[in-house]
């Protein structure tokens, strides 16, 4: 994302909340957290909050707000993960290697294994459910895949003098 967009996902949050203040500070801080995002998904994320949200508290992390609406549009609910899941049985068979829209279904049938899967009852509440289940647990955890790079580059000019000065502490203290 580039600052141009940035800006106007800025400006649709100062209009929509009011009481919210947002100084220049955090606003760069807020721009290196979240510019990995694709322009065209934070400002999808944005309106989201926007048209959706009711209550923005004082307290409400709107940088995690804003990256969860980005990233939930991208993910498949684990019904609709499951769904592609029973398709390919029909479609693929135990013998074959079946192509999942999404590499976190691929590691949750890699996890049950794809032959044990086609050759129980798939209408058995516990695949379902086990499915489910690391399905879920690999959506998490892809959320969390790319911030450890954020924190890691280095934010040179663009961050307050106080944020750097925290981010080395905080470096030197993790690498000890």
């Amino acid at each position: 994302m580039n600052k141009k967009i940035f800006q106007k996902g800025i400006a649709l949050l100062v209009v929509t909340i009011p009481d919210r203040f947002f100084p220049e500070e955090n606003l760069k801080i807020w721009y290196q957290l979240l510019r990995d995002i694709p322009g065209k998904d934070f400002l999808e994320a944005v309106q989201r909050i926007c048209q959706e949200e009711t209550q923005i508290y004082p307290g409400t992390n709107l940088v995690a707000l804003i990256r969860a609406k980005a990233q939930d549009k991208n993910q498949l609910t684990a019904e609709e993960a499951w769904a592609e899941l029973r398709k390919a049985i029909t479609d693929y068979g135990s013998y074959s290697n079946p192509k999942f829209s999404s590499p976190v279904i691929a590691k949750a049938v890699e996890a049950l294994g794809w032959k044990e899967i086609c050759l129980s009852d798939i209408d058995n509440s516990w695949i379902r459910e086990h499915f489910f289940r690391i399905y879920n647990a690999l959506r998490e955890r892809e959320k969390f895949k790319e911030l450890p790079k954020l924190i890691e580059e280095p934010a040179g000019k663009e961050l307050p003098e106080k944020a750097i000065d925290l981010t080395e502490k905080l470096k030197t203290k993790f690498s000890e």
